[in-house]
């Protein structure tokens, strides 16, 4: 059990002499984070025989319902191998978490008492802590009474894995390292023939290596690690020089390669290496002069005829952006002035439930689809249309029968004028009605204009399109019907405009008859699929203007 009444031994330390293991742990301020099984072995063994020698105590610090040991690690392990119940523990109190770390490198310190701490668990520690606590190097520095420059040193060893077997195998120390650190790869670009890490292990490996004869057991000089690292840099440095005495990126590229392949590792190899670059860029050099020469006319035809194609596709990869995604009474003021057709299938205002014009997955009915909505939405549409639109410029919207008078009314309260009533025969017919009515197999089109525009190609008023749909869009209208009406009222380079588009149909139409469009489409998912089709349109298209 732990004493009643701690025994003082300094101001802010009392001596616990049996503290239940079971309320030890092993503090992460602990700078020891590998640890000797043998060395534990061996003190759990003496532990077994003699019990826990009090001069050898914990020292610990009080955090919640227990205690975390900042010295003494080895033997709190020890303890439990050997099955004791209790420690004896010097308890340090009032101290803040740094005079804590400061206390377990002094205790570290003292070698008598325990195997000296290994460098690389100083480097570990060192960075955990700067991580961990969020400790300047400054105040690191400050705390253990050493340099700054020191603290970032070993910040730096920690992160060279390279260093750390030889280190805590006692191979190489800290002087060595210093050394080692200094050759590191300076470019990025030679990379694939050597990197950092793999300079500092071949370091180590020639320095190592070197010292297995006759001075097999004795730790190599500083000054022969300086001499091995000094003939490193000067190979980095040739091999920097000869990559940037090559100007050409894939030339350099081969460069690096062969440094690679053949393994590169001394000045007169890198020397080498770069002969047999320039030798080959020559012979390229002099066979690309020749075909150049040879083909000069050509290939000025052929950069011409890329500049000329570069130019198309930037437009037709802009096509995309005339197709908006939101209110079409926001968006109708942003279509192009002067337009020459409006042609649109808007919500008719019956309520029809499908997937179209939602603003979200849940809803299954068609946005404004309601008849004073579809009505409403239809005038302010068309009102703000009407002012963009060309001096002689036509408007066609489909309706149901239901609601034509209405959409009439609104269709001349917007300034157009009604010309006509088409009728597009279905190729079904939908359910109605089945006992009082007959079957419903078409929808009407109205036919307005403004100004007093002629046709293009007169057609009867009476239509019919076939064409599958190319979605599950419930509203969607076949193109060839689209394609009829687009070449009765319009020429090439005339501009059709749709604010309901829908898939799409009628601006993929007008794109593929060599008119410009413009459209908004409230449904994301719908307006989106449109995107999708305008690009692959246009991809379609490209091969054959390519051929051209």
């Amino acid at each position: 059990m732990v004493c009643a009444t701690p025994s003082p031994i300094a101001s802010g330390i009392h001596f616990l002499a049996d503290v239940p293991l079971d309320r030890l742990a092993i503090s992460d301020l602990n700078p020891r984070t590998h640890r000797d099984e043998i060395r534990i072995a061996e003190i759990a063994e003496f532990m077994g025989t003699h019990g826990f020698d009090p001069a050898y105590a914990l020292k610990a610090y009080s955090e919640g319902e227990g205690y975390h040991v900042f010295a003494g690690g080895n033997r709190l392990l020890a303890a439990h191998r050997a099955g004791l119940r209790t420690a004896p523990v010097y308890l340090y109190e009032g101290l803040n978490r740094a005079e804590i770390w400061r206390l377990a490198y002094r205790d570290n310190e003292q070698a008598e008492k325990h195997s000296r701490l290994s460098p690389v668990d100083i480097w570990l520690n060192y960075a955990a802590q700067q991580e961990r606590e969020g400790w300047t190097q400054e105040y690191m520095a400050e705390v253990l009474g050493v340099s700054q420059a020191l603290v970032s040193y070993r910040i730096r060893l920690s992160r060279a894995s390279t260093l750390h077997t030889p280190v805590s195998d006692g191979l190489l120390d800290e002087g060595h390292c210093l050394e080692i650190l200094a050759v590191y790869q300076t470019s990025d670009s030679l990379a694939p023939w050597l990197t950092t890490d793999q300079v500092q292990a071949e370091v180590v490996a020639a320095v190592l290596s070197k010292h297995r004869g006759s001075s097999a057991g004795i730790k190599p000089s500083v000054k022969a690690v300086r001499e091995a690292a000094r003939r490193w840099k000067g190979l980095i440095q040739a091999a920097c020089e000869a990559y940037e005495s090559i100007t050409e990126s894939t030339w350099r590229e081969r460069f690096v390669k062969l440094l690679a392949d053949q393994r590169v590792r001394t000045e007169a190899g890198v020397q080498q290496a770069l002969h047999q670059i320039v030798a080959q860029k020559r012979r390229a050099d002099e066979a690309q002069a020749a075909r150049l020469r040879a083909e000069a006319d050509t290939k000025d035809r052929e950069v011409r005829r890329l500049q000329r194609e570069e130019t198309r596709l930037r437009y037709l990869a802009s096509q995309a952006d005339k197709l908006l995604c939101g209110d079409a009474r926001e968006l109708m003021t942003r279509a192009p002035a002067g337009f020459h057709l409006l042609l649109t299938d808007p919500p008719y205002g019956v309520d029809f439930q499908s997937h179209r014009r939602v603003t979200t997955a849940r809803k299954e009915g068609i946005a404004n689809d309601g008849k004073d909505e579809a009505l409403d939405l239809l005038a302010d549409v068309l009102t703000k249309a009407y002012p963009l639109m060309a001096e002689d410029a036509t408007c066609l919207i489909f309706t149901g029968w239901r609601n034509e008078p209405e959409f009439r009314q609104v269709i001349e309260q917007a300034g157009f004028t009604i010309r006509g009533s088409l009728v597009w025969v279905k190729n079904n017919h939908g359910a109605g009605d089945l006992a009082g009515a007959f079957a419903p197999q078409h929808e009407r089109i109205i036919h307005a204009v403004k100004g007093n525009p002629k046709l293009v190609r007169r057609a009867a008023d009476v239509l019919s399109g076939h064409d599958k749909q190319n979605s599950e869009h419930p509203m969607e209208k076949p193109r060839d019907l689209l394609r009829q009406l687009i070449e009765a009222v319009t020429q090439a380079g005339d501009t059709v405009v749709d604010p309901f588009f829908g898939t799409g149909n009628t601006l993929l139409e007008a794109y593929s008859l060599g008119r410009d469009f413009f459209g908004i489409e409230l449904d994301e998912t719908w307006h989106r699929q449109a995107v999708d089709a305008v690009h692959h349109l246009a991809e379609e298209r490209c091969p054959h203007d390519l051929a051209s």
